[in-house]
């Protein structure tokens, strides 16, 4: 019986990749071990192939060194640099105090945590200006600059009473915007808005003021907002009995009976229109709105 040549590696190659297949893996191995034949059959490199590709290597590790040298001095210099701009230069010579008109610069100086001698880039501009709103009731806000070569600019804004909740003792404890205590006083200013029946569970001045429901204080929030963002100057009070009993006095004469704090701003600039016309018709007109945010509103005059 006659025996069958086996088909060369190549053939039988060509034949799956012209069918669309990927050859077996006896194949492949095949294949790679004829690359592998004729890498060892070839040619041996003469002196002087050898000499070039020598040489070639040398230059590549003389630039490498070259590099790595480079690279390292520039890091040297870098390094040097940020000592000194650490230890010897920029050293906080003056601190300047603009903006209050509350607190004297030798005052806001006494509380700030930065001074002079320390070095300008690694005074901590963010912890001072908490420092200040903290121990400082009457700072609103801090802004830290820093100004090469060694000079420390404090900007200070300062808070306005924009809040008063009247004590048993009949005094007065005053808040910013925020609810953030100011002080005590024995008069509530002309443009203080009085918080209405509200019960506080804490009062320490320079910090938040805590109110004893969280339903009312969530609700007042609510509408300290609205009012800061609508501008609303004419408020004279605010009242929170919980979540669905809010209301907002206006010019102390009309009530904005507001239900939820939902639509808040519709029901203001609903209001706002409504006493514009009843205005007209009697400037002194005292009574209730009952606001929905929607078209219509219902007024009952006192």
């Amino acid at each position: 019986m006659k025996q069958r040549t086996p088909e060369p590696p190549e053939q039988r190659r060509s034949v799956y990749l012209d069918n669309g297949l990927e050859p077996p893996k006896l194949y492949r191995r095949e294949q790679q071990q004829a690359a592998s034949r004729q890498q060892r059959q070839a040619p041996p490199m003469t002196r002087q192939e050898r000499r070039k590709k020598q040489n070639k290597r040398r230059r590549l590790k003389r630039s490498v060194r070259r590099a790595l040298a480079v690279i390292g001095l520039v890091l040297l210099a870098v390094a040097i640099v940020a000592v000194l701009c650490l230890t010897v230069f920029f050293k906080i010579e003056s601190i300047t105090v603009t903006g209050s008109k509350v607190y004297d610069t030798e005052k806001v100086l006494s509380v700030c945590t930065i001074e002079t001698g320390e070095n300008l880039f690694l005074a901590d501009t963010d912890k001072a200006a908490q420092q200040l709103q903290q121990a400082l009731p009457y700072v609103y806000s801090a802004k830290i600059k820093r100004k090469l070569p060694g000079t420390v600019q404090i900007q200070v804004t300062d808070a306005a009473p924009a809040y008063a909740v009247k004590n048993k003792d009949k005094t007065y404890t005053l808040m910013d915007d925020r609810f953030k205590v100011l002080e005590v006083v024995q008069k509530k200013p002309k443009e203080s808005i009085l918080i209405q029946k509200a019960n506080l569970k804490s009062a320490k001045v320079g910090q938040t003021a805590q109110f004893a429901n969280k339903n009312v204080a969530a609700c007042l929030t609510q509408l300290a907002q609205a009012i800061r963002d609508y501008q609303f100057t004419e408020a004279t009070a605010i009242c929170s009995e919980g979540l669905n009993s809010n209301s907002i006095v206006y010019d102390g004469r009309i009530v904005f009976k507001l239900g939820t704090c939902e639509k808040l701003d519709k029901k203001i600039h609903q209001g706002l229109a409504a006493c514009a016309q009843l205005d007209q018709d009697n400037p002194s007109v005292k009574g209730t709105l009952r606001l929905t945010g929607e078209k219509q509103y219902y007024f009952t005059e006192d």
